[in-house]
């Protein structure tokens, strides 16, 4: 994280010019910035032109048009898109880890049973979701499209989930994931259940340039000089049990006395301990608990646990963080039934690591000292682990 990886994308895109190149990034304002900052070559982001973006994508690729959008619509690539990468050689160059692997829920408690007796789908032995019934329009569109591309999995009676379609990585040229700690991603977990093999790289600056380089572990010393984590008696009056704050205890109403303690401590920590702004705090949980752990004086400053992949949040030194991160279960048992283990503990680590980057942290010339709050024991050792390497 801040090595530089941005700047080598803007630099490999002005210097490399008889490649072309699709850019992938979780946020549109991310591929508006990339296609402003590269001046050697015209980048283009998918516009609706009535045909969707989806139908002006396929034909920029078709014209070998270098091209710069979101994770999104990355997604979902249709036959057009994948005939046009075929046909034309691509380097991708994707900016984050894209969630490959989620649940899918049908629209309707029933709609899996009744596609199954009506004989629209058929499930292989490996859980694979095929479409075997009408091409015409229906309600269960968004089932037969994903079933067609060979993405929608059974894992039990009561679980299904989608999947990134593998296949899409072997039509580029070259692939790219700019990301820190992939082994804390699904992704990661994802290339393997597929074979996808990979090589690990850094990005260092070299002679006035960015370059990739062999995999080196980054010093973390000038990190130790500015980054802190808190360890006072906010940590002590509250919960020490591993599940604090994780999703499935943040629904239960037996910890709602616990959610007031750690909203009093919230508000201690930032009026008190950091005496900071609003303007100068970032804080987040798990959507379902937000509005319980929001304060007076920081209810403005959220920022979601999955953020990632912007400079919007560079000003911020006061952070806290409401989170216990676990992979949900059933894309664990999903894995485990390929013969994969997901190290939970890698997951949670990238996850806080991608939050905290979002802060005054990431400006490596500033001198600001930045400082978190983490009520979670277990978040906090995992994230203490790692700042002391």
């Amino acid at each position: 994280m801040g090595s530089g990886k941005t700047s080598w994308v803007i630099d490999t895109l002005n210097t490399e010019l008889d490649r072309n190149f699709l850019y992938i990034t979780p946020l549109l304002d991310e591929s508006r910035r990339i296609k402003d900052s590269v001046k050697s070559r015209d980048i283009y982001c998918p516009e609706n032109h009535g045909n969707g973006k989806i139908g002006n994508i396929a034909k920029l690729l078709s014209n070998q048009m270098d091209i710069a959008s979101t994770h999104e619509l990355f997604r979902r690539f249709d036959s057009k898109c994948k005939a046009a990468l075929t046909e034309n050689k691509y380097t991708l160059i994707l900016d984050e880890t894209l969630t490959a692997v989620e649940p899918f829920y049908f629209t309707g408690k029933e709609d899996y049973k009744y596609l199954l007796k009506n004989h629209d789908i058929t499930v292989n032995d490996d859980g694979l979701i095929e479409w075997i019934g009408s091409e015409l329009d229906t309600r269960f569109d968004d089932v037969r499209i994903l079933a067609k591309n060979k993405c929608l999995f059974k894992v039990d009676e009561k679980f299904f989930r989608w999947h990134f379609p593998h296949d899409i990585f072997t039509l580029f040229e070259k692939v790219y994931v700019l990301t820190y700690l992939f082994p804390g991603s699904i992704m990661k977990y994802y290339f393997d259940l597929y074979r996808l093999t990979y090589e690990v790289k850094s990005v260092k600056y070299i002679e006035e340039k960015y370059r990739l380089t062999d995999y080196y572990i980054p010093d973390k010393t000038s990190i130790r000089n500015r980054l802190s984590v808190y360890e006072g008696n906010l940590n002590t009056n509250i919960s020490q049990k591993e599940n604090m704050l994780s999703a499935t205890w943040c629904k239960s109403a037996y910890n709602k006395t616990e959610r007031v303690k750690i909203k009093n401590n919230f508000y201690n920590f930032r009026r008190n301990i950091m005496k900071a702004s609003g303007e100068k705090t970032m804080w987040t949980c798990y959507k379902v608990c937000r509005k319980e752990l929001s304060g007076k004086g920081y209810a403005n400053s959220f920022v979601p646990c999955n953020c990632r992949a912007t400079n919007e949040y560079q000003e911020k030194t006061c952070l806290m963080y409401g989170v216990n991160w676990y992979e949900n279960p059933e894309i664990i048992k999903f894995f485990s039934q390929h013969g994969i283990t997901i190290n939970q503990d890698m997951i949670a680590l990238s996850t806080i690591l991608q939050w905290v980057w979002r802060s005054n942290i990431r400006v490596t010339d500033s001198t600001e000292k930045v400082t978190i709050y983490i009520p979670s024991k277990r978040m906090r050792n995992i994230f203490t682990q790692w700042l002391s390497g």
